[in-house]
């Protein structure tokens, strides 16, 4: 008797990733970028998360399953980029940030997209370099709306 295997995600290359991502595509009598899709749905999927947070009915049953899950916290009612609707909880009075910042495979996002989320927030990332941790925590506390120390001490 053999053993399932399972579906294997490995992550391509940069290059590949932006030639992939450059592919044209055909889209409601729209021709688009496969990166530009990609853009839309995050975007997409903030709106969504942030019209959850407002509601108020969506509150009663994130602190209603966070009972049933004896947890204590902050509850958030939030949807992933693939659809999935989660229950989160954050402590220390911290706001849920509503584009999640790992992959499904629990690797850090791409350079290039903290890099492109980051320029859809309106953040100037240039002097930066390749420091990932850094990003995802500029593009977090924009999310937040809270100031920005670390932006200012870049200079950017």
């Amino acid at each position: 008797m053999t053993r399932r295997l399972k579906p294997l995600e490995i992550e391509l290359s940069e290059e590949i990733q932006q030639a992939i991502k450059s592919l044209p595509v055909e889209v409601n009598g729209r021709v688009m970028t496969v990166g530009t899709l990609i853009s839309e749905a995050r975007s997409l999927v903030e709106a969504a998360n942030h019209a959850l947070s407002q509601n108020p009915l969506v509150g009663l049953t994130a602190r209603s399953a966070m009972k049933i899950e004896k947890k204590r916290g902050i509850p958030a009612v939030v949807v992933g980029i693939e659809g999935d609707v989660k229950l989160r909880i954050s402590y220390d009075g911290e706001k849920p940030s509503f584009i999640p910042i790992q992959a499904r495979d629990g690797k850090l996002p791409s350079l290039q997209d903290l890099r492109e989320q980051a320029k859809s927030l309106g953040i100037d990332v240039s002097k930066m370099g390749r420091k990932k941790l850094e990003l995802i925590a500029l593009i977090e506390k924009a999310l937040q709306g809270q100031p920005d120390t670390l932006h200012r001490a870049w200079g950017v």
